[in-house]
């Protein structure tokens, strides 16, 4: 009676082990995205995993996705995050010929989706075969860019003769912003530089950086120093609603505009040793009867002069 209860005992106890070493079974679908936080700078892919085999020898997958903007916001700088639903499709491929070697290892299936770079804003994912929302996930902003605006001013050097270029650097503005009535006037000593931007093409587009530049001209300025100011507004398309948003000018940098000044002619030197100035040469002036009436302190010799009686006002130049 206690051996029969003796092993009983061990086998609940082996039973127990067994149970206590069996793997927890996963739950499918499971959704694995790539970088697991992504950014707009980032090439985004999803793996859709649907189950699991006990080889290698598993279905392959035909993928497609529609990547489709379900609102409208409106912001005054880029990025302007947006909400997305990208909706997955899939048809599985015919099966491999039979022969082929298989590894016994549990192995994950399921179709793969490489979406590339997305723009900023949160999307839910949609798996159109399972009639099911599978994910959400959201694009942040590249943190390793941090540019901000400026300006450089054509000539670099201007006078009240030139006409000048301004070339406006917006970091905040992507590759495919709009400008619209572009414009630089004067008000007193600053100059504004308008334009009408229109962001919402960035949606549509990815760009390798942040950041565009415009350009502007204006006429010659009077002499002064002129503070640099960006003068931006929303753009409104012809026949589309448009909101009230006022943005104030920000300094963005300044510029001097000088007087022109005359290039001074090459003074002629009359004499016998005119157009041969060196170290040690003594030039000196004399009176219309030729005594000498200044000279350079610079190595000045003391002479003794014969003044004629008529004689033309000259430079004589000597040497030590």
């Amino acid at each position: 009676m206690n051996r029969i209860a003796l092993t009983a005992l061990i086998v609940f106890a082996e039973l127990s082990m067994a149970f206590a070493a069996s793997p927890v079974v996963s739950t499918y679908p499971q959704v694995l995205l790539s970088p697991s936080s992504p950014t707009m700078a980032d090439s985004v892919s999803l793996w859709l995993v649907l189950g699991e085999a006990s080889n290698s020898c598993v279905s392959t997958y035909t993928p497609s996705f529609s990547v489709k903007q379900v609102s409208n916001n409106i912001c005054v700088r880029f990025p302007c995050p947006q909400d997305f639903a990208i909706t997955l499709t899939y048809t599985v491929n015919p099966p491999l010929p039979l022969g082929r070697r298989c590894l016994m290892v549990i192995t994950q299936y399921g179709p793969r989706f490489g979406f590339g770079r997305l723009a900023v804003g949160s999307y839910s994912v949609y798996d159109s075969n399972a009639k099911d929302t599978v994910a959400s996930f959201n694009v942040t902003e590249n943190p390793i860019v941090a540019l901000g605006d400026s300006v450089q001013v054509a000539p670099t050097h201007p006078t009240v003769k030139d006409s000048l270029t301004f070339n406006l650097f917006l970091a905040d503005a992507c590759c495919c912003t709009g400008f619209y009535n572009q414009s630089a006037s004067v008000v007193d000593s600053i100059i504004y530089l308008n334009y009408e931007i229109d962001n919402n093409p960035c949606m549509l587009c990815n760009c390798m950086a942040a950041g565009k530049t415009i350009s502007f001209t204006h006429s010659p300025l009077k002499a002064g120093i002129y503070a640099i100011y960006k003068a931006p507004s929303i753009y409104c398309a012809p026949k589309q609603p448009c909101p009230y948003i006022a943005l104030l000018p920000e300094r963005v940098g300044s510029v001097k505009v000088s007087v022109s000044t005359a290039v001074e002619a090459p003074r002629t030197v009359r004499g016998g040793a005119a157009g041969k100035q060196n170290k040690g040469t003594d030039m000196r002036r004399y009176d219309i009867r030729g005594c000498l009436i200044g000279a350079s302190t610079l190595k000045a010799t003391r002479l003794t002069v014969t003044c004629p009686r008529a004689a033309a006002p000259f430079l004589r130049v000597s040497k030590e």
